[in-house]
């Protein structure tokens, strides 16, 4: 864990996905930047290291660096389970981790389309199932699922990752709705 405090934070802290390269680390940015304590988590543990000492030093917050494929099956559990090993909570989930292969629709083998599935939805869902809980209890917590304009219009080339989007868009609308008397806001 990088650190830039000694004590026990009383900061709200905020677990962005897909945060080692990209709009991941704008975000962990803008976060840490308003005083959040960060979890980061990507597949490349190197580079969220550099990115969580970076924030903490520049910033005084508390950001730790959690490797995790999200695309395995199981990866949001794993990543959720090393949250509540290191006894630490999250106040607002920004599911951004995804990914898309370009191609025609016959081209892609199914293992493809599984392994966009399971980054860009399944591990977004398993994410928002693992947070849910802690939030419900305080009666309060922000999720913000990140998805692509793919998602409302589909794009020639990439129809997986424009299914997996639009589920994004669904299911984000829904737990919108489900939770929208619960403290907890969805996005």
């Amino acid at each position: 864990m990088t650190t830039a405090n000694t004590h026990a934070s009383t900061r709200q802290t905020a677990l962005i996905t897909g945060a080692s390269a990209g709009i991941g680390v704008d975000l962990a940015e803008c976060f840490a930047r308003d005083g959040y304590d960060v979890i980061l988590t990507a597949r490349s543990e190197p580079a969220l290291r550099e990115v969580a000492e970076r924030l903490a030093s520049t910033y005084r917050v508390q950001a730790t660096p959690l490797a995790q494929d999200l695309g395995e099956i199981g990866g949001g559990a794993k990543l959720a389970q090393q949250i509540r090993e290191r006894g630490l909570h999250v106040d607002v989930l920004v599911n951004n981790a995804g990914f898309g292969y370009a191609g025609a629709v016959e081209d892609m083998t199914i293992d493809e389309a599984r392994h966009q599935f399971e980054t860009n939805f399944f591990g977004m869902h398993r994410l928002c199932r693992a947070v849910l809980p802690q939030m419900r209890a305080r009666r309060t917590g922000r999720i913000v699922n990140m998805s692509s304009i793919g998602g409302k219009e589909g794009n020639a080339g990439a129809a997986c990752y424009a299914a997996a989007k639009a589920g994004v868009i669904a299911l984000t609308k829904a737990f919108g709705k489900e939770l929208a008397m619960t403290g907890i806001r969805v996005n």
